[in-house]
């Protein structure tokens, strides 16, 4: 029987039976409770009773780690130990909850003290840990599969990417690097399993995976842009080399050496520079359909990549209008050979008459007129000599019968004539 209110002594002794009994209970109940998290903790129950922590493994400073990471699980799961052992203890007296503040500074205080054995506490957390660390295991040892791809986490340093991507390396190599870093983004996705249940951690790798495809096509599209840029150089090389040969055979020759130097020229174009061009030509547009089977190339590179097969079409048209330009002066420059012979030979016998005229020369004071006379023919025969050696030779290109000119030497030495006219006066 409740005793009454203003009975205070039995009244005390009441609330302590009944503060006992509770606390007996709620001993029990933390033991049970106890027991029942240790046993879920530790797998000991059926199978659709037992924990499970979703974990997820990301690449982060060159390495992998789980997200939440394994002590932060550890301290959550001691945590809900440490928890039991709180609300054990946070329960209140009977009597605080039906007078409210009753005999709160007293002994008994506010709330049931169950005798929690502080040893067991311990030896729970250490077991539950053990165990945990114990499956904790797993999944590291699941995850190691992707060290082989350590490159990729790796790729987080951009100074050694740099450097790996920058090294020198053929054209060959460089398909090779993009080729493999091409199937790793393809392969890894579907190379993993995004999710797994490995003992008491549901491991997800999804982010990570996605991470290193992701990575793994941001190392091909670098290799790419190098292959982009050194493709564009040698497009440009080869556009620039295509226009300064068509420049340079549709120029027109100015003289007979420039002409048969320019026909020369261009037929060594024709036979070894040329069909070089025309392989590299057929190289680089292989080059450039290989990029672009990976990305989008840029309208300028597309451009020059069009303005070299344009160029390589457009030869055959450029030699010929050479031939025609180089047969044209050919028969200009000859024509102007013939007239330039026939005015020579007019001009040599000008000057045979000239140094015929020496002969008749006698005067004594006038010696220094003929001398000087004589040096001005004499330079003028010099050239004579100068014109009649370059028409041989433009003779001998046009494969013409070689003129001899037999003035050229009837009309030499004026200087001696002088000496003799001088000896006869």
């Amino acid at each position: 029987m409740v005793p009454k209110a203003n009975d205070e002594m039995r009244m005390k002794s009441f609330f302590n039976c009944v503060a006992t009994v509770m606390q007996t209970n709620l001993l029990e109940l933390f033991n049970e409770s106890l027991e029942e998290y240790t046993k879920f903790m530790c797998c000991q129950l059926q199978l659709i009773h037992r924990p499970k922590f979703i974990v997820r493994f990301i690449s982060h400073h060159n390495q992998l780690v789980p997200v939440p990471s394994f002590d932060d699980w550890e301290a959550a799961v001691l945590q809900v130990v440490d928890n039991l052992v709180d609300v054990s203890n946070s329960f209140p007296r009977m009597e605080a909850k039906i007078f409210g503040n009753w005999d709160e500074g007293g002994e008994e205080g506010g709330a049931l003290r169950p005798t929690i054995d502080p040893q067991r506490v311990i030896e729970t957390k250490q077991e539950i840990i053990e165990h945990f660390r114990e499956q904790a295991k797993g999944p590291l040892e699941f995850v190691s599969a992707y060290n082989e791809h350590q490159f990729l986490f790796n790729g987080e340093n951009e100074d050694m990417m740099d450097n790996f991507i920058g090294e020198e390396r053929t054209w060959e190599q460089l398909v090779e690097e993009v080729k493999k870093f091409h199937a790793l983004s393809q392969d890894i996705p579907v190379a993993f399993d995004p999710k797994n249940l490995i003992g008491i951690f549901d491991v997800h790798c999804d982010e990570l995976i996605k991470g290193l495809a992701n990575r793994a096509m941001e190392v091909r599209d670098k290799f790419l842009e190098k292959m982009i840029h050194e493709l564009h150089a040698l497009l440009k090389e080869i556009v620039d080399e295509y226009e300064a040969i068509s420049e340079k055979a549709l120029s027109t020759p100015t003289s007979t050496e420039q002409l048969f130097a320019l026909k020369e020229e261009i037929e060594k174009i024709r036979e070894k520079t040329l069909p070089h061009m025309t392989q590299e030509v057929r190289q680089y547009l292989g080059r450039y359909m290989f990029i672009a089977d990976f990305m989008q190339l840029s309208p300028i590179l597309s451009k020059l990549q069009m303005q070299s097969i344009q160029w390589c079409n457009r030869m055959p048209y450029v030699l010929e209008e050479h031939y025609q330009i180089v047969a044209k002066k050919a028969l200009e420059f000859q024509e102007s050979l013939k007239l330039k012979r026939m005015r020579f030979l007019e001009e040599l016998e000008s000057y045979a008459k000239q140094v015929e005229e020496f002969q008749y020369f006698g005067e004594l004071d006038d010696l220094p007129k003929y001398l000087k006379r004589a040096q001005a023919l004499d330079a003028k025969l010099q050239a004579a000599s100068d014109k009649a050696d370059k028409f041989n030779r433009e003779e001998e290109m046009f494969e013409f019968e070689v003129t001899n000119y037999p003035l050229r030497k009837q009309a030499s030495n004026p200087k001696e004539l002088v000496v003799k006219a001088v000896m006869t006066c």
